[in-house]
């Protein structure tokens, strides 16, 4: 599996906050409404995912920069109401991702990094995947421990 793999880079950022919307109302549109009213804040937003409930409710969760957590926690609770969420949370995090070419279309990308995870013990809070790159959310003081076992499963150096 390795050699159709070329990992680029595995890097982690610990200036992130992880902001969940509890509850919010099953309905086309939410998530426009959601994220206009950041962009018309101009607060920039990375990590974006979303889960349904049977309730007919869902959580987003989306990241931002650790230094908008002043301005996303005024424009929530201004806007709590009018978005239709039950309540939010935000959550200082880290991400660490892998990235690289050969990923997409190579089985068990995903499972050599969950598994390296799983032996060093590491807890993930969300996952988002693209065609090039896994990125990982969890509580910073798993961050380093995560990165160690990451460079060592991918044999990678810096």
């Amino acid at each position: 599996m390795d050699s159709v793999i070329d990992i680029r880079g595995i890097a982690r950022d610990d200036d992130i906050l992880a902001v969940t919307l509890h509850g919010l109302p099953d309905r086309p549109g939410i998530a426009y409404f959601v994220f206009d009213l950041l962009a018309r804040e101009s607060i920039d937003v990375d990590i974006i995912l979303q889960s349904i409930s049977e309730s007919q409710k869902n959580d987003i969760v989306f990241t931002v920069r650790l230094t908008d957590r002043d301005r996303i926690n005024e424009v929530l609770n201004r806007n709590l109401a009018a978005i239709g969420a039950d309540s939010f949370v935000i959550d200082n995090v880290s991400k660490v991702s892998v990235s690289g070419v050969g990923m997409k279309g190579t089985p068990g990308v995903a499972a050599k990094v969950f598994r390296a995870l799983y032996d060093a013990g590491v807890e993930i809070m969300h996952i988002s995947t693209s065609e090039i790159k896994i990125s990982l959310l969890m509580r910073t003081e798993y961050a380093a421990r995560a990165m160690d076992a990451l460079y060592a499963a991918f044999n990678f150096t810096v």
